[in-house]
């Protein structure tokens, strides 16, 4: 298991969080703050939900696509991550900050869940080995 940063996700946070917050401002939604901030949460810890099963399984980038879309419909921990960006931002200012943190982010929480995920095998196979 390589402890590197991943950069290449935090990059794809980044891009599909910029997405997100123009399609936001095109479309001005008006969402009480406590739905955006509850949604917005909700597809964070999707995402660190994800994240961990990702990296339990050795999976790839792009993983999972929808078959039945042609291969259009690429979901990975990095995309839910960058869509909440959606719900954290009201305004475009505001919103690549947020994008800038969630990409942050995504980095420490990706090593953070591979050390982890590490010793847990690590003690894994001490004790059955």
């Amino acid at each position: 298991m390589k402890f590197a940063v991943d950069y290449k996700m935090a990059l794809y946070v980044f891009v599909v969080g910029c997405v997100c917050i123009g399609i936001r401002m095109a479309m001005s939604p008006s969402l009480p703050l406590v739905l955006e901030l509850a949604v917005g949460a909700g597809l964070c810890l999707v995402s660190v939900g994800l994240t961990v099963w990702e990296i339990i399984g050795d999976l790839g980038f792009f993983y999972g696509f929808a078959e039945n879309w042609n291969g259009y419909g690429i979901v990975n921990s990095g995309f839910i991550a960058g869509m909440s960006a959606f719900f954290f931002s009201r305004e475009w200012q505001l919103g690549i900050a947020i994008v800038v943190l969630l990409s942050v982010f995504t980095m420490i929480e990706r090593l953070c869940i591979r050390y982890a995920v590490s010793l847990v095998k690590k003690t894994h196979k001490s004790h059955n080995g």
